[in-house]
Formats: C-alpha cells, structure tokens, sequence
C-alpha cells in the first residue's frame, strides 16, 4: 500500500514520523480504519483524510496506542518526590506545585506524579497536575481512573492499597488523587500551546521526541524551554537526552531520572511552527513506552 501522502497528512497534523512506528504499523492502522468506513481503495481514504478532520483523527487514535503503567521507570517520581519536598517547598510553603504530564496517555504518568507527591508528605491542596493528550481515547479512559493488572508492575506495588480500590478485575483511582489531576485534549505543537497553559514547576515530557521529525522536535523542545520555571524540572525519555543540552537546558542531579533544568542562556521567544497546524487540537503520538 502507498501511504505516502497519508504520512504526509499525519506530519503536518502530529509531527509523526513514519520510521518511529514502522511502515507496517501504519498500513495496519489505515486498513482498519478502511474496514470500519467500509472502504477498499486506499485512494478514495486518502482522499476522504483529507477532507474529513474527524476521519483523520480516527486515524490518528489508531497510529497513538499507548503503553503505559503506573510509575513506569521509578527513580523520576523518586526525583520529583525530592525536588518537591527539599527544593520547591521550602521556597513555597503555601503555595502549590503546577505540574504538567504532556502526553499523558491514558493517565498512569500523572495519577503516579500525584501519588509520588501525597506520598512525600505534600496537602492535596499543593498538587495540581495538567494532563495533557491528542486522544481523545486515551482521555476518556484517564478520566474514568479505571486500571487493569496490565497497568501495575514491578515489584512496589503498595501504592495499588493506598490509593485504589478493587472494582471486579478492575482498580479504581481514589478519589482524592483524581481531584489533583485536570486533564485536557491539546497539542503541544499548537503555537498557542504555552499562552494556554503557562509555566509549571514540573513537566513530565518522556518519549515524544523519538517519534516527531526533525522540525517537530525543535518546535517541541523550543515550547517546553517557555514552560518549565527557571527553578523547575524536565523529565524526558532517556533516548532523547541528547537533543536536550543543546536547546538551552542542563542536567539537573537526580540520577537516573532523565531530569533537565533551563541553561544559562536567554528564555527564547514564543517558537513560530515549523509547519502550519492541520486543525486544533491534535498532538503528537502519545503514551507509548513512557509512564
């Protein structure tokens, strides 16, 4: 199957570049998406994208499956428990602790942000975590709070007794960290994305950057240096490292947890789009192999 202009479409609207999932994960995503509108020519669907933003994001809901789990990689919720309780409260005893979880997914990453922090001693009234995604899948499922096993691993898994209760073959998220959490569907290649959301003390960024192009991810980083406070943390995937020195941040000590904090230089200027967003909201490929 010839998916090239659909690859163009998807990385005008989310940044996505095709390598990052495979050229058989996307013709397996566009063929099932053929086989619900009942459709056998992949040339009347392309032409159908085009003209249908609903059709596209269906599509995308379908390229974005997410992978996820509750305090996935431990040590940058251990570091975000410690620049909370020793660096940030301290400065702010009454004040509270925005945080951001960008894509969130289907909720694990930022529930487990809440969670990290309650269990390091901080009131209910000092968290606030925005949750923010493409998919709209993934959003509904996060706000319901409603886990599988699937979601729990590793060995710890005494946060599942405080925080959850059973429901069937189900947990569901107390109540009392669902309220710290407030998750909304947007992009965070939208040139608006930070006069919409401001500047956190925390933002959770962890394996986006691997699936966007090269532009996308300048555009990325560019957004999220105006985001983070010039005393707050960054926490990216390991494998996106590298790009993160160079775009005006610096290591931050926390071993292990992939942690970055605004350089030395000038905070930049609001990023102008590589490319013209498609519609609003869409983002780029969420929750896959993050927390």
């Amino acid at each position: 199957m010839n998916t090239e202009r659909i690859e163009v479409l998807l990385n005008r609207a989310i940044g996505l570049h095709v390598d990052s999932i495979g050229h058989q994960a996307l013709v397996r995503a566009v063929r099932r998406r053929m086989d619900v509108v009942g459709l056998d020519d992949p040339r009347e669907y392309t032409r159908i994208l085009y003209r249908s933003p609903g059709e596209l994001d269906a599509l995308v809901e379908e390229v974005v499956v997410p992978e996820t789990w509750f305090f996935r990689d431990g040590a940058p919720f251990r570091a975000l428990a410690e620049y909370a309780v020793r660096k940030w409260r301290p400065a702010h005893p009454a004040g509270r602790l925005r945080c951001l979880s960008v894509p969130c997914s289907s909720g694990e990453e930022p529930y487990s942000m809440v969670m990290a922090l309650l269990d390091a001693g901080l009131p209910d009234e000092a968290v606030h975590v925005d949750a923010v995604d493409v998919s709209s899948r993934a959003l509904e499922k996060a706000r319901r709070g409603e886990y599988t096993a699937h979601s729990f691993r590793g060995r710890d898994l005494g946060f599942r007794a405080r925080y959850f209760r059973p429901d069937g073959r189900r947990y569901v998220i107390d109540g009392r960290v669902r309220a710290c959490v407030r998750f909304h569907r947007a992009n965070l290649l939208d040139p608006d994305f930070y006069q919409q959301f401001g500047v956190y003390d925390v933002v959770f960024c962890r394996n986006l950057l691997i699936y966007l192009d090269e532009a996308a991810q300048e555009q990325a980083m560019a957004t999220l240096r105006r985001l983070v406070s010039d005393q707050g943390l960054l926490f990216v995937g390991h494998a996106e490292t590298a790009r993160f020195p160079e775009a005006g941040f610096r290591p931050a000590p926390y071993p292990r947890a992939f942690a970055f904090q605004i350089g030395t230089a000038p905070r930049p200027p609001a990023a102008r789009p590589k490319r013209p967003p498609l519609r609003r909201p869409v983002a780029p490929p969420a929750g896959r192999n993050r927390a």
